[in-house]
């Protein structure tokens, strides 16, 4: 059913709202309460994106046209919330312990054992994540699954 309501932030709209009577007028109540309007919803979102954005500055630029470079950064933010290594992305010193973690690892007797070569994949992809610039790389190998 449709509804006109008055969103949370004060903005009116309208609701399409299926199911029991029940459970509408708890979405309806929902809304009222909590809910934020589309534009509301969508300008809060991008106000946490340029946050988070602004808060790992020890990552690189991406490289890429601007619609590529835009799309990445979504990616790359997602990708660290997922992994959660923004303790890394915003420090460098850190990016780079990583990186010789890695390298040690990597010479290291258990290298070749399955854990090993788990743990070395694994933190080598996070370590890209964290390092490479091109825009072409976040939208190809992470897009689909962010």
């Amino acid at each position: 059913m449709k509804y006109d309501i008055t969103y949370s932030c004060g903005h009116e709209g309208t609701v399409y709202i299926c199911g029991k009577s029940d459970k509408r007028e708890r979405k309806l109540k929902f809304f009222q309460e909590y809910g934020l309007c589309p534009k509301c919803y969508k300008k809060e979102k991008e106000t946490e994106f340029l946050e988070k954005k602004s808060k790992y500055s020890a990552l690189p630029e991406l490289t890429g046209t601007p619609k590529q470079i835009a799309w990445a950064e979504k990616i790359r933010i997602k990708a660290i919330d997922r992994f959660k290594l923004d303790e890394f992305a915003q420090s460098s010193k850190k990016i780079t312990a990583l990186n010789e973690k890695i390298e040690k690892a990597k010479l290291s007797p258990n290298a070749e054992t399955s854990y090993g070569k788990w743990w070395i994949k694994d933190n080598s992809q996070k370590l890209r994540i964290l390092t490479d610039p091109s825009a072409k790389y976040f939208i190809e190998e992470w897009g689909d699954y962010l």
